[in-house]
């Protein structure tokens, strides 16, 4: 039934925005289908609504074609009270499993946590929670963009590039840009022999915004683990930029995943990725030396690790890495993995 309301309005909205330069009158006869009065209690329904969902008369003009000030002038028409002003504020993305809410183009004027923002809505793919996983495991956020970092050879950067821009597209047509750095962090072309990594910018303050509040954060996260698909998507996108398939010698012998011990979210996640994999998480702390720019730094990391037990490495793959990941040497090496444990099946108790 919601989806049929929720169609009918799209309908009506299109006629609105097909006959935006006619009179009020005449869009009233129009979307009354005649009667004049049908439309005035049609146009006051939707206007209604739009405003309790949030839309300010900004947003309801951009859907159908009209400068604000009209849209305020029917506010007074239909007595519809608009929504408050309070100023111009930060765009914010949410995700809802409700896809008559999805919206990436307008936005809604809406109080979260006690704060203000122009909200947008988009519905949780497994392209989505894989690009998710993507930012939350070699991403750096900042207030109007984000980036995900990675080095040479570009195997894996032509494998994801193609799906940010796709992502982008999702979320809005978004900009996506990849640049290219050499270690004095100039940017240079992909084919100079200085470049030593890459950058791929995706710009949406919504987007950014998002992952800097930490109640909204937990808010998307639950969305996306909530369905097994999603979790497992999400998790080859946090494997492919912090995870790890080790031998020893020569053999299989760990597939893991590391994370700072300051990210709160990482243990609840082992959480939810325990109830579907045999998974342990431990903490270690690693002595660190890197030089950059003619500096050293050195210090000490505290970092949680997730460890894939073996008894889960099968469907781990299975459901995982073959479905969801596009690193290649974690895809040359998952098959590997996998008949390994299932030879080593008799000592699942052990290791």
């Amino acid at each position: 039934m919601g989806n049929l309301v929720l169609a009918g309005r799209e309908r009506t909205l299109e006629k609105i925005k097909k006959n935006r330069m006619a009179r009020i009158n005449r869009i009233e006869h129009i979307v009354g289908g005649g009667d004049s009065k049908r439309g005035f209690r049609v146009m006051r329904s939707i206007l209604s609504e739009l405003a309790k969902e949030g839309f300010t008369s900004s947003a309801i003009g951009k859907i159908i074609g009209k400068e604000r000030q009209v849209i305020r002038g029917w506010y007074k028409r239909y007595k519809v009270r608009p929504v408050e002003y309070q100023g111009f504020k930060a765009a914010l993305l949410e995700v809802c499993f409700d896809k008559k809410r999805v919206d990436v183009k307008f936005g809604r004027y809406l109080k979260i946590n006690n704060k203000f923002y122009r909200v947008y809505y988009t519905y949780p793919t497994e392209l989505f929670s894989y690009v998710i996983g993507l930012i939350l495991g070699d991403g750096h956020v900042d207030k109007r963009k984000i980036y995900v970092v990675g080095g040479k050879p570009y195997k894996f950067l032509d494998a994801i590039y193609p799906k940010i821009v796709e992502f982008g597209k999702y979320l809005g047509n978004r900009t996506v840009k990849v640049r290219y750095y050499d270690i004095e962090d100039n940017e240079v072309s992909r084919g100079n022999k200085g470049a030593k990594y890459w950058r791929i910018y995706i710009y949406w303050s919504a987007l950014a915004n998002m992952f800097r509040d930490r109640h909204v954060l937990k808010e998307i996260l639950d969305a996306v683990w909530s369905k097994s698909n999603l979790l497992n998507a999400f998790s080859a996108g946090l494997l492919d930029t912090d995870g790890y398939f080790v031998f020893r010698n020569k053999k299989p012998e760990r597939i893991g995943i590391d994370q700072k011990a300051d990210k709160l979210w990482f243990p609840l996640f082992v959480d939810r990725l325990g109830k579907v994999y045999l998974v342990r998480m431990t903490r270690r702390a690693r002595e660190y030396r890197i030089e950059h720019r003619r500096k050293v730094y050195r210090g000490v990391s505290i970092a949680n690790n997730l460890r894939v037990m073996m008894s889960s490495w099968s469907p781990f793959v299975d459901k995982v890495v073959l479905p969801y990941c596009n690193k290649p040497i974690h895809l040359e090496r998952a098959t590997i993995f996998k008949e390994h444990s299932l030879r080593m099946k008799r000592r699942w108790r052990y290791i």
